[in-house]
């Protein structure tokens, strides 16, 4: 005979002792997302020029579907743009939820700010040098993954580096783990900027 057990029971006792079980991340949904991507970037931009790497950004906004969203790729194809202006107010409108902005150059002064929060864009990661920390050196974007994905935090992420690269950075069990936690969108192409 099996023996019953109640894990809700069991998970809500070990939570005094720094066990995470409720690790899900949020789930969103925008409607009409593609409008409202184009009348985004016309107001930041001026201008919209729809590109095949944006639909999946709407099929995104469609349903997060426990995910955050990676951009990645080449520059001056609308990730920033996407990440830390559409997306913040579209949260923020939609949702009531404010997103939590890092410079990825930044990310070590800021790492216990995002450590904090649930729903976090980190932009341009790549460019932060290692932290030292009482000699210790880490890499602190391989932390707020780790976190994120243990947490449930929504991670939005973008940088003009490779998977390779990122790879070569991070380690292969960080990118794992980022890829397990987020929607990735390559963004292929020649810039955009004027």
């Amino acid at each position: 005979m099996v023996e019953k057990i109640d894990f809700k029971k069991q998970c809500d006792s070990l939570k005094d002792f720094g066990f995470e079980f409720n690790s899900k991340i949020e789930s969103f949904s925008f409607a009409n997302p593609a409008d409202l991507l184009e009348r985004s970037f016309k107001y930041f931009c001026g201008s919209y020029k729809k590109i095949k790497e944006y639909d999946e950004v709407v099929k995104w906004m469609e349903n997060t579907n426990h995910k955050g969203l990676f951009l990645y790729g080449n520059v001056g194809r609308g990730k920033t743009v996407i990440a830390c202006k559409v997306l913040p107010v579209l949260f923020s409108h939609f949702h009531n939820r404010i997103l939590t902005m890092a410079e990825g150059k930044f990310l070590n002064e800021n790492v216990e700010e995002v450590f904090r929060q649930k729903l976090v864009v980190i932009d341009d990661i790549g460019l932060e040098s290692i932290r030292v920390n009482y000699g210790e050196k880490k890499m602190v974007f391989s932390e707020v993954v780790d976190q994120a994905e243990k947490t449930g935090k929504l991670l939005i992420v973008t940088t003009n580096l490779t998977l390779e690269e990122l790879t070569a950075k991070y380690g292969e069990r960080t990118i794992d783990r980022l890829k397990a936690i987020t929607t990735r969108v390559l963004f292929k192409g020649k810039s955009m900027r004027r």
